[in-house]
């Protein structure tokens, strides 16, 4: 029989580690979509915004809504497919090297 993990369960976990956790994940929601807010004449102006998140998370801030900053149907919008680090400077320069280079292998 195989088991189900807790956390696919009704009931949420209850240990205070997997609290401060989900306070943490609604914390950076909100800082996202009030960043987001604060930078939308200068996102909008841009020719390619780079996303770099989990699919849950895509979905709390690319809306269909028409209040949201972007939406998944804009055409200047790319998704990056790198694996993102603890946010820091260094870890902001080395995704736009990433994102910015071109690299050619033979296959």
């Amino acid at each position: 029989m195989r088991r189900i993990p807790k956390r696919t369960k009704k009931k949420a976990a209850k240990s205070i580690g997997s609290q401060l956790r989900r306070a943490g994940e609604v914390a950076l929601r909100q800082d996202v979509k009030e960043t987001l807010e604060l930078y939308r004449e200068e996102v909008r102006r841009s020719t390619l915004v780079l996303v770099g998140c989990s699919n849950a998370m895509r979905g709390d801030f690319l809306g269909d809504d028409g209040s949201s900053v972007l939406t998944k149907r804009d055409e200047w919008l790319r998704r990056v497919s790198m694996i993102i680090k603890r946010l820091s400077y260094e870890e902001v320069v080395r995704v736009y090297t990433n994102a910015t280079s071109i690299v050619v292998e033979n296959v």
